[in-house]
């Protein structure tokens, strides 16, 4: 992303950003909010470094967003997730309240690097 981008993006008052670190400053995750609506927030972007998997810390984290997005008054938080997410993305997502509203199916054209370890 060009730094003007990033830059109008990290001002913008409705999109908040936190950083989840560990005892020494470092960054283990993060979660962007981004307010669409009066009463409607989405969890724009979630995700924890490999070293911060399988150690609690994907439902800590995400429980501090959603009760983030509630503590700013919305009454709906909507997020999307896919396949090349991690595996335990949508059912970490269940455990804390979200449904699944509606699936949609699309091919996308995705380099091979980005694909699961899979390989599907």
């Amino acid at each position: 992303m060009p730094e003007d981008a990033l830059a109008a993006l990290l001002r913008d008052p409705e999109r908040f950003i936190m950083v989840l670190h560990d005892q020494q400053g470092a960054p283990l995750g993060f979660y962007e909010l981004h307010r669409v609506s009066p009463m409607v927030s989405e969890l724009a972007y979630f995700g924890l470094l490999p070293c911060a998997i399988g150690h609690g810390l994907g439902r800590f984290l995400l429980e501090r967003a959603v009760a983030h997005a509630f503590y700013m008054g919305v009454s709906k938080l909507e997020v999307n997730t896919c396949t090349l997410d991690h595996p335990r993305a949508l059912p970490n997502y269940k455990k804390v309240g979200f449904q699944v509203t509606r699936v949609i199916r699309e091919r996308w054209d995705v380099p091979q690097e980005y694909w699961p370890a899979s390989g599907q």
